[in-house]
Formats: C-alpha cells, structure tokens, sequence
C-alpha cells in the first residue's frame, strides 16, 4: 500500500515515528507545489535561500547581472565573460533546475577530463551537498554522471560532466541540453559530436559560455551572431545611460562610462561624475532586436561592485593583455602589432643564475620546417623545440639531412609548408608516418580553430592572419621562450648576407591593420579585401622570410603538441 499524507494524518495521534514521516510528507509535497510554482532558476534559488559550495548564500545585489542569463530560455545562450564573477555556479544551479522540473538530461562539457574531475569535486559535489532540498532528489551521485528524481516522481533528469580532450567515454543517450563551459579552451570536433546527442530533443538547448581568447573564435564568434546584450547603468548625477568599458569609447548614445585612470575611479561618460555601481539603476539592452535564436551576453569585472578600478589598473601593469582582455575585461585580444623587433626575440631567452642559457623543458620535441632552394637542391628552414619553447635553429640541404635530423632528435611533431615543392612534403609524409603535418595557409574567418586538420593527407589548414599575431605577441609579451645562445647566429645575425631568426622577422610586416582603405590598394599591392569587401590584415613579407615562416610552422607543432599535454594531464 502507498503511504500518502492523508492516510499518516488519520493515524498519527501519539505515533512519533508517524509524525516524522509525516513531517517529511509534507515536506515533499511543499517542494512539489513550490517547484510547479516556480517558473525559473533564480526563483528556486532565491525561495530555497540555497548556498553555493563554500555555504554562502547565493545573492544576486552585487551579482545581478547574472539573473537575465540565469532564467535565459533561448536555443541558443552565448555568454563571453570574464574570470571569478560566479557564472559556473550558476550554471550548475541552472542545470539542476532543468533535472528537477523538467527530467531534462544534460551534457555538461569542460576542456579536459581533469577538469571536468575537478568541477565536480570542487564545486557540483560540494553545492549537492550543501543544500539538502537538492540532494533528496539525487539518484546517482558517480563523480562524471548524477542523476535526479523529478519531485512529482514521474521522470529522472541526467546530467552528465565530460571532458572534450581525454578519454571520457562517448555518451550514447539523447540530451536535451548542451553546456559548453570554457568553450574556447575545448575540443570543437568533440563538442561536434556531443551536438549531435541534442538533435532528438523536442526542447533542444545550447549554452555556452568562456572567457573569450581571439576575434571571431570560439565564443566570440556566436556571440557575433547573437543580439549582443550590453548591461547598462543610468548616472544618478545626469541620467546619462552606458555600459561600462576600461578604456572610453563612442557609441550611439554618446561615451560609455569608464575607468579613469587618474583618479582610479568609474566615471560617467557624460558628465565625468564618480559612478556608483550599487545605486546606479541598472538594465540589460540588446543591441540588435532582430535576432531571435542566439541570446549574447558580455559580462567583465567593470560590472562586479566588489571589483574596484584601482585593481583593475594594477591588473592591466602586472598581466599580459591577452590574459588582461580575455579574463578582466571578457573580450578576445587583438594583437595591435604590426611587426617584430628583434629586441622582442633576444629578451625571451631563459638564463639560469649563472648566466647559462637554461635547457628546454617540455615533453614533445616539435619543429617547424620552411622549405627553399630548388627541388634539385632543396633547403630546408628550421626551429624546433618542445611545447615549451625554441632550443635550436638550423640550415639542412637536401632531403637526407633532415630525414637524419628528425631520426636522430627523435622529433615528434613537425610542421613544412606544402610549398613550393609538395612532393617533397608528401614523400616526409610518408616516411614518418602520423608525425608530418603539411601546412596550408588560409583566411577561413568562420572556422572558430586557428587550424584544423586533414588526418587523411595530413594537411593543417593554418587561418595565416591570426598564427602570426598570436606569434608576435607571445615574443612581445614575453610568453614565447628562446633557449638558445644570444650569441648563436643562426638566431641574431645581422649583417650583411647573413641568414638568422632575427632578421628573417623583420622582413615581416602586417598590412591592413592600420586605418587602409580599399581605394589604397592602387598604392599598396598587398592590401587584400574579405568577402565583404573590407580590408583584411595580413602579414605579408619583404625580403628573405625562411627562418621566421619556419618560425610559424614551429608554433603550429607546439599547438599540437599542447593538446596531448591537456590529454596527459
């Protein structure tokens, strides 16, 4: 027999045991009312007063910004945010919302397997466990899969958590939601597939959110397509409404509200007033009102109260600004470089305390191979190293010496341009089988990968414009690291008739970037147009590029290289 509310109360007079069970009766029925009530997430977090993994109650007055992402129900939900403002956590409140209410199953993905341990562990176990409403609904509680009894008993919701580069086994089950947290940092070619367990799906959901890394890539590039939502505050002083950027830019209300460097504080862009974030009223406004499908947010540490300018500033002195950009301000970095001093090689070499140049760390031995000379008497243009870093620059002539070269480094990865002698690359192909890659540059602007791979005819398709830039700024910033010689010539020559690293990179400039326009092509024959017909930025060359090409082919080796090291780790 089913023991129901109205069955215990009949029986309960001086029975404890009833009474306990009554208790618990009711309170599963006040849950199911309450959820059918409910009508969204931070409702049901807000009613429940539930705690986050630390035991700290959940609070949207600093955080409100979060609320219109928290009960944003549109297919498609992209968010390109910043670092530390709680956006994971409720996503995992949002995702059992969705198990609980619904029965919704969903694929919840992170870069790496170990990541995706780690989230649960740290944060999905931890906020479980804290709130005790949730928790009574759980089934299974396994560290990759979790599932969850909707409270009217009549489905289960599950939610499984994966890794985009490791061994996560492939999920066989239909989902109806895909969560795609740190995005840009993921395998798209797994996220692919895991699209494909949503198609079934009469609710059908994507949401994904990371802090961004390059224009047009990865989360930045669905947030181009959506209606790019700005969070805007009205100054109390002069009811000038904005969003909040580091720098003060123009848009079509007048200046955004700022950071002013000098006195360290938010600033009205209209009448210069302090702002305070608190008490300013505040409002989500779309940018584009024709865009039903795609829901785009921007979120960056401008919007979190408890954030101040002054350490926003500090910041900008201390980190590298892609890491400045992508993690405090959300936005993909654009490299601003047009070109490579030699000043910006030399300072990344890494010297021990005594003065010697330290040697390459790393697993992987990669290289990158330029190719020169005739195909008679081939030459061959090479940097290699680890994921690491560049440990060597050479010079081989002819094909034996750098089949020797590659046995006897014991090299892993190797990148040669498919020109100007393919058959030459093809016959490298072939004799190290799975370890060759044939570099093809192009200007793919919709493909979200700086590159992608043909494993069949061991092709790389390499986007040319955002490889350099990457390139270029890792010397500027510091990130690239040289563990050779500052005397070795191979790396700093100069002079006359002398072939180097160095020298081959400033052959290279970048066109485009500048301010052209398309009737400037009649003066500069390299500015070249995009589909739209707007100047492209492209790094073009003017004298010998061997070394510095060779250079390029070497970063997509370490690219490669770094994918097994997340597998790995």
């Amino acid at each position: 027999m089913t023991v129901t509310y109205d069955y215990l109360k009949g029986k309960i007079k001086g029975n404890r045991q009833l009474k306990a069970q009554l208790l618990k009766l009711k309170q599963q029925r006040e849950q199911v009312k309450n959820l059918v009530d409910i009508q969204n997430a931070y409702e049901w977090i807000t009613k429940n007063n539930f705690v986050n993994e630390n035991g700290i109650p959940m609070e949207f007055e600093d955080r409100s910004f979060l609320i219109a992402p928290l009960t944003d129900e549109s297919p498609i939900l992209a968010v390109i945010k910043c670092s530390q403002i709680g956006f994971s956590t409720i996503s995992i409140f949002k995702s059992a919302f969705h198990n609980i209410k619904y029965g919704h199953n969903i694929i919840y993905t992170l870069p790496t397997d170990s990541d995706a341990n780690e989230f649960a562990k740290a944060k999905t176990n931890l906020i479980i466990e804290n709130n005790q409403s949730i928790k009574q609904t759980m089934i299974d509680n396994s560290l990759h899969t979790k599932s969850f009894r909707t409270l009217d008993g009549s489905n289960v919701g599950f939610w499984f958590m994966k890794g985009t580069y490791g061994q996560s086994a492939a999920i066989m089950q239909t989902a109806d939601i895909l969560i795609k947290d740190e995005f840009d940092r993921s395998n798209p070619s797994v996220l692919n597939q895991y699209k494909s367990r949503i198609k079934a799906s009469s609710y059908k959901r994507e949401w994904e959110f990371s802090n961004p890394s390059f224009p047009l890539f990865g989360v930045d590039a669905t947030w181009e397509m959506s209606d790019q939502k700005h969070y805007f505050y009205k100054c109390p002083k002069c009811n000038h409404w904005s969003y909040i950027t580091y720098e003060q830019e123009s848009f079509d209300r007048g200046n955004t509200h700022h950071v002013d460097k000098e006195r360290k504080e938010y600033v009205c862009g209209s009448c210069r007033e302090i702002l305070d974030r608190r008490q300013a009223k505040k409002q989500w406004v779309r940018k584009f009102t024709d865009t039903e499908d795609i829901s785009g947010y921007w979120i960056s540490q401008m919007m979190a109260p408890w954030i101040s300018a002054s350490e926003l500033i500090r910041d900008e002195k201390l980190m590298l600004p892609d890491v400045f950009a992508n993690f405090d301000l959300g936005r993909p970095y654009a490299s601003n470089s047009n070109s490579l001093d030699p000043s910006n090689i030399i300072k990344n070499i890494v010297y021990d305390e005594y003065g010697y140049v330290e040697k390459a760390p790393g697993k992987y031995r990669v290289m990158g191979v330029d190719q020169g000379g005739t195909i008679d008497n081939p030459k061959f243009y090479c940097v290699s190293g680890t994921e690491e870093g560049i440990n060597k620059i050479i010079c081989l002539h002819g094909e034996e010496a750098l089949h020797n070269f590659i046995k006897m480094n014991n090299i892993n990865y190797v990148t040669i341009d498919n020109a100007p002698y393919p058959e030459i690359a093809v016959r490298l192909v072939k004799a190290f089988p799975g370890r060759i890659y044939r570099c093809v540059f192009d200007y793919k602007d919709e493909r979200k990968n700086v590159f992608e791979v043909d494993y069949k005819t061991r092709i790389i398709n390499v986007h040319r414009t955002r490889i350099f830039d990457r390139v270029v700024d890792d010397y500027i910033v510091g990130g690239r690291k040289v563990y050779i010689d500052g005397m070795d010539r191979n790396l700093s020559a100069m002079d006359s008739g002398s072939e180097s690293l160095c020298k081959h990179w400033t052959a290279q400039r970048k066109v485009g970037g500048s301010g052209e326009r398309p009737e400037d092509r009649e003066r500069n024959k390299h500015i070249k147009l995009d589909k739209q017909g707007n100047v492209r930025p492209i790094w073009v060359a003017e004298g010998h590029d061997h070394y510095s090409l060779a250079d390029i082919y070497c970063a997509v080796s370490q690219l490669l290289a770094k994918r097994l090291v997340e597998v790995d780790n």
